[in-house]
């Protein structure tokens, strides 16, 4: 059938469907044979994250063990294997989103807002969930990405419930149209039908739609009469896939042969029971016990964000700086993003507030941490930290160790983090860098002079230099131009330079002369009503720029890139470049920099995606 897509697993698919591959058999026998061997088998090998086996006795007495480069011992058995040869097998998995609320929980507190510990959110509060309803979901776990943000909308759930039933239908192997006729459904556009009534009780939760494993348990309980431990096989064969095929005709012959001795459906009954709910089902299957438990913290993140969204935001937003992969530079700009719309300020670095991530100050301010800044290292940071807060730019100079040299003050001083002081980032740059930093070096030896005097003759000690009074300190070198500052532009270079972003203004007031001859860039609302193939321009600041390697087809092993721009209206375009536009265009992509280019509109999934034709122009550093 051209233009039908067919999955083939078996050697038997693939003949049956390709005419070509069948005559190259019937001529090469022998390939036949070691085909139908290699078949199925596993291309590559893996550990699981949280995957643990559990023996009472010693596993390389009876089990193959590897250790790889990274020096993990794990068995060299899959599971399925692993389970035959007597081990008990356990998932244990740690989550990032537990730290994230432990994060929120504290610095919620410490700026005064009282919120509950996660595991005692009250699970009733309707402003969360009409939040979820609305799509608000950037942050909330499991909810936030793909097909599971795209169902809160037109679900908008009321309870835990409903957020598992989200979970639920957004696996990777249930059908869109399973999904719309759920939605359907529960908006009371389509009348609620059950493939059998005897199936009412077990599926009116899910409005006729099976959705949990645990369903299969009841309808085989229910309608063959089985116990839940031979009910349970049916569990692990929707798991199994194609591998548990002879298990599958055993199992359907003894549901259809039990049901119909049992006697609440004749055996057509049992048939169709079995065609239409239960192997529709095994592509898709998902844990009742996992989906809420997902769900539960899915709300927990919903409830700190509505109710403590600074901390929350911050929080989160460190936790993804931490992972430090390219592939999360393009989310950190929208987590950033939705901070900024929410009507909190993301400030510039303060020498007195600022910790090693960004930190919450109060429920409308987050201020920029000291591990953003270029130049300052973890020596000169915790130097800092030990010593804040501080009463002014001399305090500083005096109480930081000698980890906080030139370098680091240059660099603090182009982030803002001396702007507390009321002292121009134009004048510490200037005393530290002309002349080779010889005045910022007598500015120092005063500093000390001073601070080393105030100790000696007052009560103060070396233990307590934060009480110095430096209101009479003589600075020793012309203040001229002290409170003169930078113009607007040369501060957001200074910042992008040692930050790597835009604190102060945008990119249009660095860039003006870049974007002054705009060609009509397009709305990305205006994307999904381009014909296919359709050519648009795309123009704004490069967020990010990620190399992919190519898994499948001719080009396999090949690079390509995916970049994301942000345009001044601060919408983002996720663009891919194939192969020879990767390779062509990669150099010059730096992300922060201007780009203006032609791209190719095509439909992915239902949405339209974007792929590069041309770069139009690009700011040449």
């Amino acid at each position: 059938n051209p233009g039908k897509t067919i999955e083939i697993r078996t050697m038997d698919l693939a003949r049956k469907h390709s005419p070509g591959l069948e005559e190259f058999l019937v001529k090469y026998p022998d390939v036949a044979s070691h085909a139908e061997k290699i078949v199925g088998l596993p291309r590559s090998w893996g550990v699981h994250a949280g995957g643990i086996v559990v023996s009472d006795k010693a596993l390389p007495d009876f089990m193959p063990m590897r250790r790889d480069n990274e020096k993990i011992i794990s068995v060299s058995y899959d599971k399925d294997v692993a389970e035959k040869n007597g081990l008990i097998k356990i998932d244990m998995l740690g989550l990032d989103t537990i730290d994230v609320l432990k994060a929120a929980y504290k610095s919620a507190n410490r700026i005064g807002i009282k919120i509950p510990v996660p595991w005692e959110c009250p699970e009733d509060d309707k402003n969360v969930y009409d939040m979820i309803g609305r799509g608000d979901v950037l942050g909330l776990f499991q909810l936030e990405g793909g097909t599971l943000a795209k169902l809160c909308k037109p679900i908008k759930p009321k309870n835990i419930t409903d957020i598992s039933l989200i979970n639920a239908l957004g696996r990777p192997g249930i059908s869109k149209d399973k999904r719309e006729q759920f939605i359907r459904r529960r908006n009371g556009k389509e009348e609620i039908v059950f493939a059998h009534e005897e199936l009412r009780g077990i599926q009116a939760p899910t409005l006729g739609i099976s959705t949990y494993d645990e369903d299969l348990l009841r309808i085989s309980q229910h309608i063959a009469g089985w116990s839940l431990s031979k009910a349970d096989g049916l569990r692990k064969l929707t798991k199994m896939k194609e591998k548990g095929a002879d298990l599958a005709i055993k199992l359907e012959k003894d549901f259809v042969n039990d049901a119909a001795e049992l006697g609440r459906v004749t055996r057509d009954e049992a048939q169709m029971i079995w065609d239409v709910v239960i192997a529709d089902y095994a592509k898709y299957g998902f844990c009742l016990s996992h989906s809420i438990s997902y769900s539960k913290i899915g709300y927990q993140t919903a409830y700190y964000k509505y109710h403590a969204k600074a901390p929350f935001l911050c929080a989160y937003l460190n936790q993804e700086i931490s992972k430090k992969t390219p592939a999360t530079a393009s989310y950190i700009e929208k987590i950033k993003k939705e901070i900024l719309a929410s009507g909190i300020a993301i400030k510039a670095c303060d020498i007195s507030q600022s910790g090693q991530g960004y930190t919450v100050i109060d429920k409308k301010t987050i201020v920029t941490g000291l591990n953003a800044i270029a130049g300052v290292g973890e020596a000169a940071q915790k130097a800092i930290f030990l010593n804040q807060p501080y009463k002014s730019f001399p305090d500083f100079l005096y109480r930081s160790p000698s980890a906080v040299n030139k370098t680091v003050i240059v660099a603090l001083a182009k982030a803002g983090a001396f702007d507390c002081f009321d002292i121009s980032r134009k004048w510490i740059h200037d005393v530290w860098t002309a002349d080779e930093g010889k005045m910022g070096k007598k500015l120092r030896d005063a500093v000390n002079k001073f601070g080393d005097k105030a100790c000696s003759a007052g009560t103060e000690t070396e233990t307590d230099a934060k009480l110095i009074d430096w209101s009479g300190f003589d600075w020793k070198i012309s203040t001229e131009g002290m409170k003169d500052e930078w113009e607007l532009r040369e501060i957001l270079i200074a910042e992008k330079a040692v930050i790597g972003e835009f604190i102060s203004g945008t990119a249009d007031t660095v860039f003006k002369d870049f974007f002054k001859h705009t060609k009509n860039p397009i709305k990305k609302s205006s994307l999904a009503f381009e014909r296919q193939y359709a050519k648009v321009i795309i123009e704004g600041i490069l967020l990010s720029a990620d190399e992919i390697t190519i898994k499948n087809g001719k080009n396999a092993g090949s690079t390509m890139g995916r970049i994301v721009v942000e345009s001044l209206r601060k919408e983002d375009f996720e663009i891919s470049l194939f192969k020879d536009s990767w390779a062509r265009y990669k150099s010059d992509l730096l992300p922060g920099l201007p780009v203006r280019m032609i791209c190719s509109v095509k439909e992915y999934n239902g949405d339209p995606s974007l792929s590069l034709e041309l770069v139009e122009e690009i700011w040449k550093v």
